[in-house]
């Protein structure tokens, strides 16, 4: 048990300290801690509001069909969860680009590598307000675990 307790908390204090770390600047998302820090990010967002979130993942298109007449599109960059129930998911951040850019988004379930401003809509959801989205040739991790 002792064993477990100290691992647990060096991978802790990493995962605080790649989320936390260079203050102010780029909070890099990385490959094998990815649904841990985003989460991190998600529990703590007042800690990262206006700060440069910057990540990889398959860019998604989904429509939610809020009525008939009302379709309404969520632009995402995200990786699958593989958990230990199997019960699978996604994980990630909405993405949108500034209201006056012209900016085109790629095809669905391109590898990307997107940096943006974390922020928070009118109705309280996160997203990056993207400065770049590059698709990537070779893709990383698709599937992460928790």
């Amino acid at each position: 048990m002792k064993k477990f307790v100290g691992v647990f908390t060096i991978i802790a204090s990493l995962v605080l300290i790649s989320c936390s770390g260079n203050e102010g600047g780029v909070v890099e998302i990385g490959e094998r801690m990815f649904a841990t820090q985003v989460i991190h990010i998600y529990q703590n967002f007042d800690d990262y509001l206006g700060r440069t979130i910057s990540l990889e993942g398959a860019f998604a298109e989904l429509d939610f069909e809020e009525s008939p007449d009302n379709i309404i599109r969520y632009n995402l960059v995200i990786r699958f969860l593989d958990d230990c129930c199997g019960a699978g998911g996604m994980i990630g951040f909405e993405v949108k680009w500034p209201q006056d850019s012209v900016h085109a988004f790629p095809a669905h379930n391109s590898w990307v590598r997107a940096a943006g401003v974390l922020a928070m809509s009118a109705d309280s959801t996160l997203y990056l307000e993207l400065s770049s989205l590059t698709v990537l040739d070779n893709r990383g991790m698709e599937i992460v675990r928790l």
